[in-house]
């Protein structure tokens, strides 16, 4: 959820821009797998500051990846006509 900055668009600028924009709403919002030392303060402000949900990574090691997408996925999907799904290629391990 990084803001444009000096005019440029980043990889999670999108997200931010929709929820701006309010054609996500942050109640439906789920954030998996942020790594507490990596998350920046402003960005995790941002998004309890829009009622989203933030999955951090050491929660979805305990309570297992079943169990956590059954879990973000009630949360995106209450009352709602579509779900979007996005995977951080980055978080993808061969």
């Amino acid at each position: 959820v990084r803001p444009v900055l000096g005019g440029k668009i980043t990889s999670g600028t999108p997200f931010r821009r929709l929820l701006d924009e309010k054609f996500l709403n942050g109640k439906n919002f789920v954030e998996m797998g942020v790594h507490s030392p990596r998350c920046l303060p402003e960005h995790y402000q941002y998004l309890m500051e829009n009622k989203a949900t933030v999955m951090k990574l050491e929660n979805i090691n305990k309570l297992g990846l079943e169990k956590s997408l059954k879990k973000a996925f009630s949360i995106s999907d209450k009352n709602t006509f579509a779900t979007v799904f996005d995977i951080d290629i980055d978080g993808v391990m061969s």
